[in-house]
Order: structure tokens, then sequence, then C-alpha cells
């Protein structure tokens, strides 16, 4: 009797199936979201910490494993692939990030080398060529699809890989984006030419000459012999670096957080944006880079031009006051956080003493126009080695009492009291 209870409880008992493709558009799209960079901000820095501090967590991971989010979009891009029912959503996530050589321990060679060039980069060659790789296969789907390039919201391009990338390849990149664009290059930057101050203007027209024709090979061999002499070279590799940067932004319309690192960004010129009829930015709300001041005065000549930024970082870096203030004035009057990491002294002579000429209260200072916004505001200064100035010149003048809208506040004690020992 027990037995025939239990086949007949059996036999009502039907197995439910979950079928994920039956799921709306909606839950799916939330769901993916957990996979994407820019969905879930797992990358950016916590509310009470740094740029740097968090890169500093991220590299203790392995150098040879992965980061979750390169596996993640492994997944995304399987569903895309796998299922007609998926592909839409999965689709639509997988293209809203775009992170390139960024905070990727594979491109991380040990610094105690003795070879300088490889101290310099920083980089494996083999994983940079795949960057670059990845770059180029990436620039050419958004010029053939535009609704895939509007899917872009955010774009991470590390500092590492740009510098394997040859003038030939950046030239092909160019080129091949500005005819997807229907922008006629040569045409733009002849004009271009005319505005540009005498010093850039040698350059730009030795650059544009040599640009679409066979003389292109001969500048790349020369610019090879000074980058056996100078790794960093300022004076045409880093103007193309620059040139293929305002591109990419150009064809991702809709981008609302750029983070970039180091190369070809303190040579954005306004004239590299104007030249592809780009004005302004509008739609950029957050702005992440370790040499952003240029790039801030260039673009944002009056605020509307970057009228919708709400969120500056800035690291690895070191600014004086005047510096500060400058690319503080760029930024729209609704900055809601700011965070400023030195990474490096800068320092003036006063009565013979060698002080920092940034201070907390020139910081706060500089900061007033943004007093009914801001809401996160870090200044880090402990990994420079600061001489401070006497305790009652750094405490002068400060307060943070008009910072109606402030939630989360990191400043160093030596900002504050000077140069103290705990």
């Amino acid at each position: 009797m027990h037995n025939k209870w239990k086949n007949q409880r059996a036999r009502k008992i039907k197995p439910v199936r979950f079928d994920i493709t039956q799921l709306p558009y909606d839950v799916l799209y939330n769901i993916f979201s957990y996979f994407c960079v820019h969905c879930c901000s797992t990358i950016d820095p916590l509310s009470l910490g740094t740029v740097y501090h968090n890169a500093q967590e991220w590299t203790r991971q392995p150098k040879r494993r992965e980061r979750w989010w390169l596996q993640a979009r492994r997944i995304l891009f399987s569903l895309t692939l796998s299922c007609k029912a998926l592909h839409g959503p999965a689709q639509d996530v997988l293209y809203h990030d775009l992170t390139i050589g960024y905070n990727d321990p594979r491109l991380i060679l040990d610094l105690k080398s003795e070879d300088h060039n490889r101290i310099f980069y920083g980089v494996n060659r083999h994983m940079c060529a795949m960057a670059a790789k990845r770059l180029r296969l990436f620039m050419r789907t958004a010029g053939e699809r535009k609704d895939l390039a509007a899917k872009v919201q955010r774009l991470s391009i590390g500092s590492g890989f740009l510098n394997h990338l040859k003038p030939l390849q950046i030239r092909s990149l160019i080129l091949q984006a500005a005819a997807d664009l229907g922008i006629d290059l040569m045409a733009a930057w002849r004009r271009r030419l005319a505005s540009l101050p005498p010093g850039s203007k040698i350059l730009y027209s030795e650059i544009l000459l040599a640009f679409p024709s066979p003389e292109f090979t001969r500048l790349q061999n020369r610019w090879s012999e000074w980058s056996r002499l100078r790794p960093r070279n300022a004076n045409g590799i880093g103007h193309l670096l620059a040139e293929l940067i305002a591109v990419l932004v150009k064809l991702l319309l809709n981008l609302n957080h750029l983070d970039l690192r180091a190369n070809g960004t303190a040579f954005l010129e306004p004239s590299s944006f104007k030249a592809l009829g780009i004005s302004s930015l509008p739609n950029i709300r957050t702005l992440d880079m370790d040499e952003p001041a240029n790039f801030l005065m260039n673009m944002a000549a009056g605020p509307q031009e970057l009228r919708n930024l709400k969120t500056l970082r800035v690291s690895e870096t070191c600014y004086g006051l005047e510096t500060f203030r400058e690319a503080l004035s760029a930024c729209s009057t609704d900055l809601r956080t700011f965070v400023y990491e030195a990474g490096g002294p800068v320092s003036c002579v006063k009565e013979g003493v060698t002080y920092t000429t940034f201070t907390a209260a020139g910081a706060a200072e500089a900061l007033k126009k943004h007093h009914h916004t801001l809401e996160t505001l870090h200044l880090d200064v402990s990994l420079s080695q600061y001489i401070y100035p006497p305790l009652e010149e750094q405490m002068r003048h400060f307060t943070l009492h008009d910072f109606t809208a402030v939630r989360h506040i990191l400043l160093n004690l030596g900002l504050l009291f000077g140069d103290i020992t705990l």
C-alpha cells in the first residue's frame, strides 16, 4: 500500500523545466548586466579608496590569470553566438564597455629587470600585440556597424599596448575610421594647419604631407630611430596616438565614461576634435585620466563643452595649485565626485625651504564653485615625498563648511597637520 501511494505521488509531481530564453528582454538584460564592467561599476574606485590603491589590490592577483571581467566578456560573447533568443540582450550588454590593456596583470612584467626598455614600457609584447589587434578589430566593427558603436558607453584604454602599435598600423586605423565616418581627413587637416601654433605646425605639416603617401614609411623609419633613443617619443608617435584617440571618440557617439592612461593624452589638441567635427563632449559624465589637465583645458574652452561632467578622477600625476585651478575651471558647475591622487611632488622654494605648492586650503578654494554639488572629495598625496609647509600656514583659511552636499571625504593628515609621523 505504501509503495502504491508513493508511485501515485511520483506520477503527479512533474519536474519543472526552466527555460531562460522565455524570460522577458528586460529581465535578461538585468541578468547579463552583472557581466558588464560599465553596468556594475566594479573597477571604479570605492567610496573611501583611491584609484591607485584599488589598482594595487587588483595587481595582487597572479600575473597569468585573466581578470574576471575578461572572462565575463567571453561568456557574453559566447551567448551572442550560441543562442538566437539570447543574442539581442547579450550583445547589447557586451558592447556597453570597451576595456583594452587596462590593469591586466598579464601585461605587467617584473620591474626588477635590468632591461630599461622593458622597465619603461612594463608590458608583455605578446599581450600588447593581442590588445592592439582587438582594438583594430573593434574599430573596424564600429565603422561598419554604427548601431553597435552607439551602444558603447565606457571607453577604458591602458597605457602599455598603445606603444606597441606601429605608425603604419595607426595610420591604417585613422584612415579607415575617417572613411567610415565620411570625413576627408586630409582636407580637414589642411584646414587645421592654419590655426596651429608655429611649433606644432612644423610637425603636423610633416605628418600631413607624409600621411597619405609612401613617404610615410620613411617618416616611420625616422621615428623608429628616435624611439630607440627616447622610448617615449613625443615628436611623432605621441601625436599620432592622440589623433587615434580623437577618431575613436568620434566613432563612439554615446560615450559617457572616458578612462585614458598616459599615452597620447598629453598631445590631445582641440584641433584634433574640431577637424573631425567634434565641438563638444556633452555626453561625458565621468573622466578618469592620469594627465587630464591638457585634455580638459583644450576641450573645455567653455563649461558648456563638458557641461554634464559629474566625476573627475586624477591619478598618478602631480599638480601645482595653478594647474589644479585651471583643470577644475574647465569642469561644469555640477561636479559630484573629485578624486586627486598625486604621483609626485610639486614644490617651490620659499625663504630657502622647499614647500609643496599643493595645499588643502588651496584645493578647497579651487573647488569652491562646486560646494553645492560635490559629494565625494579625495585628496591623496600619501605616495609623494612631500615637504609640507608649517602647520599654521597649512591650516590657514582651510574649511569645508560651505560644502553642504559632501558625503565622503579622504584627506591626508599631512595636508591638514603638516609633515607628521604616526
